[in-house]
């Protein structure tokens, strides 16, 4: 039987592996690091105006509960003090929870009850950060000005404070500027606005994602507005 002779074949020529080059690998990175540098603040950007515009709506929540509350009673719910006390009818006010801890300077339940204005009261502020305050802090600061007290916002250590102001003659402009209530979010800068001057001034967005100030809104204005007065 014929035998069929083949050529031999030539060997298979070692195949080259090319890897990046170090230039290559940092153009790489840096274009990485460019990118982020763009995101980044976009993203944080449109979470605080994510969080802006919950406050918006919680607020719009709880003026529909306060104005049909006024309407009851002729006046708006008293705001929080922690221990029960008799306000100025001689009635006795039960003390004020939330999560088994007293607060202040709050809506408290009784807007829930007997009668349920609101389905709910703690109303959380989403530029509180929750890490070392107390329950107290987490939510809204609420003030119904003619109990005459001098404005309650959290601390830095999740206490509820007064603002001291020069005079008691200016506190007194406040019911002329926002009626009867007023409802308050620390806003974006945080703890850092204790300052009663950025206390006083209302937070805006188109500053940037950080601006001096707070978000509030008032029985005189139903979105946050700019106060008409000096301090």
């Amino acid at each position: 039987m014929a035998t069929l002779n083949r050529p031999n074949r030539p060997a298979a020529a070692p195949t080259t592996l090319r890897g990046f080059t170090l230039i290559e690998l940092l153009i790489v990175v840096a274009i990485i690091a460019i990118l982020a540098a763009i995101a980044v603040p976009n993203f944080l950007a449109a979470q605080t105006r994510s969080k802006y515009s919950r406050v918006l709506s919680d607020f719009r929540t709880m003026r529909v509960g306060v104005e049909s509350y006024a309407v009851d009673w002729n006046r708006p719910p008293a705001m929080t003090w922690g221990a029960s006390y008799q306000n100025a009818a001689g009635k006795t006010i039960p003390e004020s929870r939330y999560k088994g801890e007293p607060i202040y300077g709050t809506l408290g339940p009784f807007i829930t009850t007997p009668v349920a204005y609101l389905s709910r009261f703690d109303f959380l502020d989403p530029f509180v950060d929750t890490r070392n305050v107390s329950q107290d802090a987490k939510l809204y600061t609420y003030q119904d000005l003619p109990t005459n007290q001098l404005p309650l916002l959290p601390s830095p250590s999740g206490d509820r404070v007064f603002i001291v102001r020069p005079t008691l003659g200016e506190f007194a402009l406040l019911p002329r500027e926002l009626g009867s209530y007023w409802t308050l979010s620390i806003g974006p800068i945080g703890d850092d606005h204790l300052d009663f001057e950025e206390f006083y001034t209302q937070y805006d967005p188109s500053n940037g994602t950080i601006s001096p100030g707070t978000i509030y809104t008032s029985q005189k204005n139903s979105t946050p507005t700019q106060m008409g007065f000096q301090i």
